[in-house]
Parts: C-alpha cells; sequence; structure tokens
C-alpha cells in the first residue's frame, strides 16, 4: 500500500513575485490549485491515504475562499476509496476545525483534535491494517511545550506506526510547538510526518522525519522542489519516501562568474536561457522560472553592468514550455585591476597592489612561515600577533596558505574601494 504525505499548502495564497506572468495565469499559480494536482497524483498513484501535515488554509479570512475546493478534493478521493487524514497547524488551528465538522466521515478524519493524541488505521485492500497514523493537532495559534512529550500512543508491534504532527524541529524557543529529534528518536514509531516548514527535509532514520514541505513554491525563498511525497509501507515495513514535483513555480538563484564574458546583456541572457533549459527536467510541472540571477567575479565589464542589470530586469523568455522571469538581480562583480600597472604607483593604492602581488607569488609547496619569502614570513607574524588579541580563534593553528588568502581578499577589497 502507498500513502501520499504533504502539508503547508496554504490555500488562499498564490506565488509571488512573478511579475507579468500572474496578469495572465488566473489561478495557476495558487495554492487552491496545487490541491488539485495532489488529489490527482493520489488518485494516479492508486495510495490508500493522503496525510494532511497542517496549515492547510492559510488563515480564517481564506475560509470561504477555499472550503469549496478543499471539500471537492476530499470528495473526488473518497470516490476513488482514499482516505484523508489531517491534523491542524498554526496557521488553520481555528478554521481548520469548522471544516472537518462538516467533513466528517470514514473517509475524512480531522486527527488529534485539541491538542491530543489520537489514532487512526488505514487498511489495505484486503482491508487488513497497513499502517497506524498517530495525530496532534494545534489546540491554539501558538504552543510552546514539544507535543511529543504527552505522546501515549500503544505500540503495535503487527502494524507499523507513522507519527503526524505540525511543528517547528530542533528550535527550543519556538512557539509554534518545538520538537526535538532525540525526543522523536524514542517514540516506538517507525517514522514522524511533520509540517511547519515549507522546505522538504527527508532523514531517512531511523526513524524517518519528513517534512514534506510546501507543494507549491510560494516565495523566492522557497527553492528547490516542491511537491508531494509518496510512501510505499510493504510487508510491515516503511520504505523510503519520494518526491512527486508539483509546483507550477520554481524559485531559483543561480550564480554566473562573469570573468571570461565578453558583452554582459548578451552573455547574461545566454546564461539565463541555459539556466531555464536545465530546469525542465528536475521541475516537469513548472510553468514560471522565477530567477534571482547573481553575477560575480572580476571582469571589465563592470562599468557597464549597473545600467544594463537595468535592463535585464525586464528579460522573458519561453524555454521547453517554461516562462522565464527575472525577479531581481545582484552586482557582485568586481573591478578587472590592473595590479601591475598599480604597483608602480606611489601611495596607498601601490602599497595594497604590491602585496597583492607578493601574496600571489606565495607559494604553498612547503607552507610555513619560515619557508615563506621573507617580507611574506614578516606579515605573518605581525597578522598573527594583530589577530590574537581581538580573535577568539587560535591564529597560531590557521595555515599560512588560508592566513594568506584572507589577506589577499581583504587587501582586494580595500583596494576596489580606493579605485571606486
Amino acid at each position: 500500500m502507498k500513502i501520499l504525505v504533504t502539508g503547508d499548502i496554504h490555500m488562499g495564497r498564490t506565488s509571488s513575485r512573478l511579475g507579468a506572468a500572474t496578469r495572465t495565469a488566473g489561478d495557476a499559480f495558487s495554492a487552491k490549485a496545487v490541491w488539485e494536482r495532489v488529489v490527482d497524483t493520489a488518485i494516479d498513484q492508486e495510495v490508500g491515504a493522503v496525510c494532511l501535515t497542517g496549515d492547510i488554509i492559510d488563515n480564517k479570512h481564506a475560509f470561504w475562499e477555499t472550503t469549496g475546493a478543499f471539500r471537492e478534493g476530499v470528495e473526488r478521493l473518497a470516490a476513488a476509496g482514499i482516505r484523508t487524514l489531517a491534523v491542524a497547524g498554526n496557521h488553520d488551528w481555528d478554521v481548520f476545525p469548522r471544516l472537518a465538522a462538516d467533513l466528517e466521515s470514514e473517509w475524512f478524519c480531522m486527527v488529534g483534535r485539541g491538542g491530543a493524541w489520537q489514532r487512526e488505521t488505514v487498511l489495505d485492500r484486503d482491508g487488513r491494517p497497513a499502517v497506524h497514523i498517530d495525530g496532534w493537532s494545534f489546540p491554539s495559534r501558538t504552543v510552546t511545550i514539544d507535543p511529543v512529550s504527552t505522546y501515549d500512543m500503544e505500540p503495535d508491534p503487527q502494524v507499523p506506526t507513522l507519527g503526524m504532527v505540525h511543528g517547528d524541529l530542533e528550535v527550543r524557543d519556538s512557539r509554534y510547538a518545538p520538537l526535538s529529534r532525540s525526543r522523536l528518536a524514542g517514540m516506538p514509531v517507525a517514522g514522524w510526518l511533520l509540517g511547519h516548514i515549507h522546505a522538504p527535509l527527508c532523514e531517512a532514520g531511523p526513524p524517518l522525519i519528513l517534512y514534506p514541505g510546501s507543494p507549491q513554491a510560494l516565495d523566492p525563498g522557497e527553492t528547490g522542489p516542491h511537491g508531494a511525497w509518496i510512501i510505499d509501507i510493504a510487508n510491515g515495513r516503511v520504505e523510503k519516501p519520494r518526491l512527486v514535483p508539483l509546483s507550477s513555480v520554481v524559485y531559483v538563484a543561480p550564480e554566473y562568474d562573469v570573468s571570461t564574458w565578453t558583452d554582459f546583456l548578451i552573455d547574461a541572457q545566454d546564461a539565463l536561457i541555459r539556466t531555464a533549459q536545465s530546469l525542465a527536467d528536475d521541475y516537469p510541472m513548472a510553468e514560471v522560472a522565477s530567477l534571482r540571477p547573481i553575477f560575480q567575479g572580476r571582469t571589465r565589464l563592470k562599468h557597464v553592468i549597473p545600467d544594463e542589470m537595468a535592463d535585464l530586469s525586464s528579460f522573458r523568455d519561453s524555454v521547453n514550455g517554461i516562462e522565464v522571469v527575472i525577479d531581481r538581480a545582484q552586482d557582485r562583480t568586481r573591478p578587472d585591476l590592473d595590479l601591475e600597472g598599480l604597483a608602480e604607483r606611489p601611495g596607498a593604492p601601490g602599497e595594497l597592489a604590491r602585496l597583492v602581488l607578493a601574496l600571489d607569488a606565495f607559494t604553498t609547496t612547503n607552507p610555513g612561515a619560515d619557508e615563506a619569502p621573507p617580507a611574506i614570513a614578516a606579515l605573518l607574524r605581525r597578522a598573527r600577533r594583530a589577530a590574537a588579541g581581538v580573535s577568539d580563534i587560535d591564529v597560531s593553528r590557521v595555515p599560512d596558505e588560508e592566513l594568506v588568502d584572507t589577506m589577499r581578499e581583504t587587501s582586494l577589497d580595500i583596494l576596489d574601494r580606493l579605485m571606486s
């Protein structure tokens, strides 16, 4: 038997920072639309249950907007013989019980209502117990105790058990049900299905720890794949979950080294298109890629980049069926300095350029201050003495080559500021 796991859908919200792409898309990038894809996936995969780990509804203000779509999805699942088991999170703690009261049946259950642990058993096609789902729901907007500390379900050696709870892993002072790995590991369960974190996290364990993450990426901080997870349960064992990508939006922050570029705008557009081409295989459901490119490296084009980045902000293209938009770009490039020429100059720029050239010439084949050129060896000794009074790090243990790299980058930073 298989189960599908998802959570943090936040129905009522829509993916943000997509620019013009959202004006003609309707609901395509909404959390409500991804719920429909979750239901489609569960039916296609012929799962026995859909497990929802909380924050399905964004808040009470989204209740009337989303209740119809959620109900329709639950009814479609029920018609396919699939149970829906859900816990409430900190966002929908007050609204989800109202929704659940209208849907409660053999096919739908809000598990752990009022912050009391509850067990629901999912049966296989032959009517035999396949897996226990032990759930706990938020009883209020904030919870400052670890809900697992009150877990009191009896172990069943014949049937695997999965705990399901919405909470904040390894954040001790969290107001949203702080969870502890050590406490999770100490419970007689095969794994934990968690909610609250929008980025997927899967730790094989034992026990299994799965944050399914939001199935629809909702903002630029939610990079990487997003979707629903399928867990196979066979011969009394819980297998490793696998992700089914479902998000219609992918947020990416690609980094580009521009040091060999000759025309910033053309080379940047080519790089962005290559990035979009690489996304098609990993994000089969993606319709839009929202990029936040980071340009870095030393370049002779530094003086034109600010103006041409402004032109790049209007870049839009369609690659392999994915519309590419630029949310914003970051310029971390540095000017390509003529160190040899600067070294001939008097004053601070010349001193720094000569220092950088000397550091560049430092060899690490026989590291050690005594084996470095005399000027570098003396500089390393002075740097260690100066750092010893202000740093918590034992600078005497820092290898020469690492210290040289730090000094070189610091010198270049200062030189860049002087020459800008």
